[in-house]
């Protein structure tokens, strides 16, 4: 197969990062695909945060050049590529769902650069999973992997009930909840 035609397979998102990232992502994943609820023409499922493509369902073909594309947008506030399309997706989604939707960040909670576009469009309806403070990547990664394998859903908490120090966590959350 020649180089032109290999640029142009594309492969599932979720598929993709779980061979880039490992164990972190393959948790995610898997986690998302155990406990998501089934995307329709109102739910958007599992969904990844892109660099400069907003909010991708975890299913959505990419390839070579999505990947290039990726790599050279920075993930970071105040960059326009990266913030304005996940603004945009985000306002689609309350746009689209009922006031009771709820949306489960399974990523980092100690930067800004997720959270800050996520609680400022879905307020109090962004939850995470409050055992991943103090935690690594690889840490989380684990924790998903075993809660999806024995199909124990993860207590959830808004994310605006933490207050961060730097990238530090000062408090636990107290309010957790399951779904």
């Amino acid at each position: 197969m020649g180089l032109e035609m290999q640029a142009q397979i594309k492969q599932p998102i979720g598929k993709v990062f779980t061979y880039l990232s490992g164990l972190y992502f393959r948790g995610k994943v898997a986690y998302a695909e155990r406990f998501a609820l089934a995307a329709s023409e109102t739910a958007i499922g599992a969904s990844i945060i892109t660099s400069n493509q907003g909010l991708l369902p975890l299913h959505a073909p990419i390839g070579l050049d999505d990947l290039s594309s990726f790599s050279r947008t920075p993930i970071a506030l105040g960059e326009p590529r990266y913030e304005e399309p996940l603004r945009r997706d985000l306002a689609r989604l309350i746009s689209d769902d009922n006031s009771s939707t709820e949306y489960i960040l399974l990523g980092s909670v100690s930067t800004d650069k997720y959270t800050e576009a996520l609680v400022s469009i879905l307020g109090e309806r962004v939850l995470f999973p409050v055992e991943f403070l103090g935690r690594g990547d690889m840490s989380r990664g684990a924790l998903m992997l075993r809660h999806s394998k024995t199909g124990e859903e993860l207590a959830y908490a808004p994310l605006t009930s933490i207050t961060k120090k730097g990238k530090k966590v000062a408090k636990r959350v107290s309010a957790a909840r399951r779904r």
